[in-house]
C-alpha cells in the first residue's frame, strides 16, 4: 500500500537522510485510516495491528495515547513545574495484558528515561518499542 506525504500529496519514498526531518522522519498519510502518521514505520504498524484486531488477535485498539508520568507542582520558590506525560503510538489488549508501542527507529535518551518512569508508574502494561 502507498503512503502519501501529507503536505505535498506525493508518495513517500523513505530513503537516506535528506528529508530535514528531526530522526529522518515525515508525516505520511495512509489512505487506510485517512490520518497522518508521523512516520511510514508508525503508519505500517498501525496497519499491521489493525489486521490482527480484524483477525481477533488483539482488541481495544488506540491511537496516541497519553500517560502522566509526573504530576505538575510547585518547586520551593512558587514556581509552578508542569506535569510530565509520555504519549504512545498505539494501545491494545491482548491475552488479558494491556500494551503500548512506540514506533521508533532507536531508542533516543528521552525516551529511556519515560520509559523507566513508565515501567514505574504503570507496572502492569508492558511498554514496547517496535
Amino acid at each position: 500500500m502507498p503512503y502519501i506525504d501529507a503536505e505535498t500529496g506525493e508518495e513517500v519514498k523513505i530513503k537516506g537522510a535528506d528529508r530535514g526531518e528531526k530522526y529522518y522522519s515525515r508525516w505520511v498519510y495512509s489512505p487506510l485510516w485517512e490520518l497522518s502518521f508521523q512516520s511510514k514505520r508508525e503508519a505500517d504498524r498501525a496497519d499491521e495491528l489493525w489486521a490482527l484486531v480484524q483477525a481477533g488477535e488483539i482488541s481495544q485498539l488506540l491511537f496516541q495515547p497519553k500517560y502522566l508520568l509526573q504530576g505538575a507542582f510547585q518547586d520551593m520558590h512558587g514556581k509552578r513545574i508542569r506535569a510530565v506525560h509520555y504519549q504512545g503510538d498505539f494501545q491494545y489488549d491482548k491475552g488479558g495484558r494491556t500494551y503500548v508501542e512506540d514506533s521508533k527507529g532507536y531508542a533516543t535518551e528521552i525516551f529511556k528515561l519515560k520509559a523507566k518512569l513508565f515501567k514505574y508508574r504503570y507496572p502492569n502494561i508492558e511498554l514496547r518499542l517496535v
